[in-house]
């Protein structure tokens, strides 16, 4: 014997949102729209049927509901779309605003006692004879990555998905080469711990970052 409707629909669900590389509640969220949608379906199909009491007509409205919504694998492709879009945005966001702080740090700890701040900053950046190429390279794509998520840069979904993954990338490089210039100066004063742990916590938020990006570019795919 087939199965009933509702669990047709349920292990439809079941698959859409299982293909999903994404967290509990956004899961939920995804499913409680789909069966939402689902059910609508089905009973704009039953007001309209000619016989909606009939024992074959909740089958069939549910096999056309289903049908009309396309094949698990495709709804979690789009699905996938979107969260990868809304993903790339708030990544690009959180490195703008999250930048200028451990920038704040590095340059409070600067080797160069009793200067002004243009001195501290260009100290700082001086440092590390590199680190003015990487950010030169990641604030870019961290911008572009938070356009591509509006309105106006619908064009740029696609491509803000790979720059956010490449602002991360610098990010990473960014942060590795500052610890390296600090790991062998001797004992570190409180600007350089602070700023050494804002890299460090950064690292990790990247990777993290990165290995969700990566995921939900794979299952939009």
């Amino acid at each position: 014997m087939g199965q009933s409707a509702p669990d047709r629909i349920a292990a439809y669900l079941d698959e859409v949102t299982g293909a999903l590389p994404a967290g509990r509640r956004t899961r939920a969220a995804i499913r409680a729209e789909l069966a939402d949608g689902l059910a609508c379906a089905v009973e704009a199909r039953l007001t309209r049927s000619t016989a909606p009491a009939a024992p074959t007509a909740v089958a069939e409205a549910t096999t056309a509901a289903l049908a009309e919504f396309g094949p698990p694998a495709v709804v979690a492709r789009a699905f996938a779309g979107e969260l990868l879009i809304e993903s790339a945005q708030r990544t690009g966001l959180g490195l703008l605003c999250g930048g200028p702080l451990a920038g704040l740090l590095w340059v409070l700890a600067a080797p160069v006692t009793g200067s002004s701040w243009p001195d501290r900053v260009y100290a700082a950046l001086t440092a590390v004879p590199a680190y003015p190429v990487v950010l030169a390279l990641v604030v870019p794509a961290a911008a572009v990555s938070v356009a591509a998520g509006r309105r106006f840069g619908h064009r740029l979904h696609r491509l803000g998905a790979v720059t956010a993954q490449f602002a991360v990338a610098g990010c990473v490089a960014g942060d590795v080469l500052l610890l390296a210039a600090v790991a062998g100066t001797g004992p570190a004063g409180w600007a350089t711990s602070a700023a050494a742990t804002a890299s460090g916590l950064r690292l990790v938020a990247a990777a993290l970052a990165w290995r969700r990006l990566a995921r939900l570019r794979a299952a939009a795919a």
